[in-house]
């Protein structure tokens, strides 16, 4: 009897084992006559009766085998199956959670309970056993994914991104991994990871928009704004009704300064939420741009009296109308500068804001207060997108550059570029006078001024792509295949086609890394350098918010350091350069601009219009730091304003160094 109730048994677990279930209750069956109290023959029937639908059975059996071991921890697992198919998920729960206390790490009773944790929204039931699972199953994707959602859910971003940066390697093609990589680096910020991975995500299946938008986002949180805008343009061909589609195309074509473009964005973003802030800030700031202060003013007060303290809006205004003495502003603002939670983007922009309050009523050492801590802000937003100042790798740059584009290189190298005269560079450090430079000579009838264009940043890029390594040999091969098509892009790309002007101004300050390959794709263009004292220039920097691209001005010592560095490859293009740069300085423009502006235009080959001298009636768009001060006569006030902050000036005279320092009268 003992042979053949062993032998039954043997059978019906092996029907099991194949999902007949049919065979395993007959078999089943069997042993119970002869054994009517065996509690695994009752659990394993009463499962089989589970699958088979036999809910009432299910019931049955495995309530006789948990009275009769209860102790056993797969009657438990069978008796938990039957009341979760009878819908009692609870009590199934409930003995799942006994069966893992009886035989822990079971991965069976661990997938299973932490399902059930999962489907009740019990996430940090379900993290440890999902956890655990992980551990016990390296290679199953499935687990890694839920387990990193069980994190998520809980908002525990970094703990998920830790847990999916484990995953890179052990699942490089899984796209279910790559999504959750994705999702957790951008629950933690990790902008630049979240990049990578949307990408991919986008080549693998570029009909999932959430990809796109996932895409999307990551960029612009890392401000590239180039990069973006096709990927916008995509998401709004498909979502063209979305607010927040149309507000992100509107400021990242802002960001880049094309804001012909931004506008009809901004425009239609409000035309669905005309109380939407920071489209009515865009649209304020583009109206400044326009010359259309009034227009801008109304922009800038609405966002005020829906948000009374938000502080671009109180930075706009005060640079129209600076307070003349301390009002009740300055306590709004600096009690909401006291209550704000830390690593709030706007503490940063509350900064800045009371430093140019303080600053207009000449109380320096508050100013300087909080511009150190409105900068102090700006460099946790820069690090937090992985932009932060590296002296090591800004100094290799720079020599690589002056190696690259040597004097002996430069004069050796034919290059099929372009003779257009078109373009007029204005290279400088940021803040030394480069919108008041490109105003005068954009006053003139034939120019265009166009502002900042990325233009010439891209080239560099598709330079640096297309280079095989950095000698002479590769230079000299990559520019004759793609020199002609490098200035032809950078043309095409210039605006002012439709206005009818001969030349157009390119003001982005840092074109002066991009020198030597501008002069060899575009050795007909003027290019015309604009110095200012380091100290005004670096002073000048560190109290203005930047929204993007200049990490090394939140601090006055790497603010010298880099300045030091501009300074060095500045003139080793003074000397290596094969055509002549106009070198002039601020001090020079705003002092003698009735000797210096003839000449600048006369470099440009144009002939002199007075009108270049009233260049502040010019109605040309200006959306700079500067916006304010250029719609006024030149004026000398901004020089010498660094001795309003001497007191905290070592650190920025450490970093110049010596070289720059004994050249200054301190």
């Amino acid at each position: 009897m003992a042979l053949n109730l062993n032998t039954r048994f043997s059978k019906g677990m092996e029907a099991l084992n194949q999902g007949d279930f049919q065979a395993a209750k007959g078999h089943l069956k069997a042993v119970i006559r002869l054994a009517p109290a065996s509690p695994e023959a009752n659990s394993c029937l009463g499962f089989v009766e589970a699958n088979l639908g036999n809910l009432e059975a299910a019931l049955d059996y495995t309530g006789k085998a948990l009275k009769a071991a209860p102790e056993n921890p797969q009657v438990r697992t069978h008796r938990a199956f039957a009341l979760i198919a009878s819908g009692r998920e609870d009590e199934g729960a409930s003995e799942l959670e006994e069966a893992n206390k009886l035989a822990p790490g079971q991965t069976a009773i661990l997938n299973q309970l932490s399902k059930l944790y999962e489907k009740a929204g019990k996430f940090s039931e379900a993290e440890p056993l999902l956890e655990e699972l992980s551990r016990l199953s390296p290679r199953d994707p499935a687990v890694a994914n839920r387990y990193i959602s069980a994190l998520l859910e809980q908002e525990k971003a970094e703990p998920a991104l830790k847990a999916a940066r484990s995953l890179k390697d052990r699942f490089p093609d899984n796209e279910f991994i790559w999504g959750q990589i994705a999702r957790a680096a951008r629950e933690a910020g990790e902008w630049l990871l979240a990049r990578e991975y949307f990408k991919k995500l986008v080549r693998h299946d570029g009909k999932d928009i959430s990809y796109k938008r996932g895409l999307g986002h990551s960029l612009m949180e890392l401000n590239r704004y180039q990069e973006v805008i096709p990927v916008l343009t995509e998401i709004y061909r498909l979502e063209p009704s979305s607010r927040k589609v149309l507000y992100s195309l509107g400021y990242a074509f802002f960001s880049i300064h094309m804001y012909e473009q931004s506008m009809p964005f901004i425009e239609q973003a409000l035309e669905f939420e005309p109380d939407h802030v920071n489209a009515l800030l865009i649209k304020g700031r583009t109206l400044v741009y326009y010359a259309e202060l009034d227009q801008a003013r109304e922009c800038f007060e609405r966002v005020l009296e829906l948000d009374p303290t938000h502080p671009m809006a109180h930075m706009q205004l005060n640079k129209m109308s600076p307070p003349t003495e301390k009002n009740q502003t300055f306590e709004v603002l600096e009690t909401l500068y006291a209550g704000i939670t830390e690593g709030d983007p706007h503490q940063g922009l509350l900064g800045f804001a009371l430093g140019d309050m303080y600053d207009a009523i000449k109380d320096y050492d508050q100013a300087f207060h909080y511009y150190s801590l409105g900068n102090q802000r700006a460099g946790a937003a820069y690090a937090k997108i992985g932009a932060v100042f590296d002296e090591k790798k800004t100094g290799s740059e720079f020599r690589r550059l002056k190696t690259l584009f040597s004097k002996q290189n430069l004069a050796g190298i034919n290059c099929p570029g372009s003779s257009s005269t078109r373009p007029i560079f204005i290279v400088a450090m940021p803040r030394t006078g480069t919108t008041l430079l490109e105003q005068i000579i954009s006053s003139h009838s034939m120019v265009f001024g166009a502002g900042e264009l990325p233009h010439a940043g891209t080239m560099a890029n598709r330079l640096k792509e297309d280079l095989a390594n950095d000698t002479f040999e590769q230079l000299e091969k990559t520019l004759a295949a793609h020199g002609e098509g490098y200035a032809r892009g950078y043309l095409e790309a210039l605006p002012g086609a439709k206005a009818g002007k001969k030349h157009v101004t390119d003001k982005m300050p840092t074109n002066f890394l991009h020198l030597g390959l501008l002069q060899l794709v575009l050795p007909k263009a003027s290019y015309i350098h604009i110095r200012r004292n380091p100290l005004d220039t670096c002073m000048s920097m560190f109290r203005g918010f930047f929204n993007k691209g200049y990490p090394y001005a939140c601090d006055l010592y790497t603010l010298g350091l880099y300045y030091r560095q501009y300074d060095l490859l500045m003139k080793h293009w003074a000397r290596a350069l094969p055509r002549p740069m106009l070198e002039i300085t601020y001090e020079e423009l705003v002092t003698d601009s009735e000797t210096l502006a003839p000449k600048i235009l006369d470099f440009c080959g144009l002939e002199w219009q007075p009108e270049c001298l009233e260049y502040y009636k010019n109605k040309h768009k200006v959306i700079t730091m500067s916006t304010y001060q250029v719609r006024k006569p030149i004026t000398t006030s901004a020089l010498g304003k660094w001795r309003r902050y001497e007191k905290y000036i070592k650190p920025l005279l450490d970093g110049l160094g010596d070289e720059i320092t004994s050249t200054l009268k301190l």
